[in-house]
């Protein structure tokens, strides 16, 4: 969220998330979604899923990472493109 905007605790934003543990133990993953804010730290839960995957730590790992981190952005892509058509004929 340092996109320079002021967030407060309770606010719902619109992010792509990305987890991941540098020592293999658990899943890549990447959400695109709204998640409220929790503290002001950077803790968020997640309240609604555009799209999610997640990649185990083996075999072609970079293949996979790749392919997922398209998959979710061409979704968050598709949705914000369907959301601003939708406010533009609203007018």
């Amino acid at each position: 969220m340092d996109d320079g905007n002021t967030y407060h605790v309770g606010d719902t934003v619109c992010e792509i998330l990305l987890k991941d543990a540098n020592d293999g133990t658990s899943a890549y993953e990447l959400m695109a979604g709204l998640f409220r804010v929790r503290c002001l730290n950077s803790l968020v839960t997640q309240t609604g899923v555009v799209e999610e995957t997640k990649v185990r730590h083996s075999s072609d790992v970079h293949g996979k990472v790749i392919d997922a981190t398209y998959t979710v952005l061409k979704a968050a892509l598709w949705l914000l493109g369907s959301k601003m058509a939708e406010l533009k004929g609203a007018r």
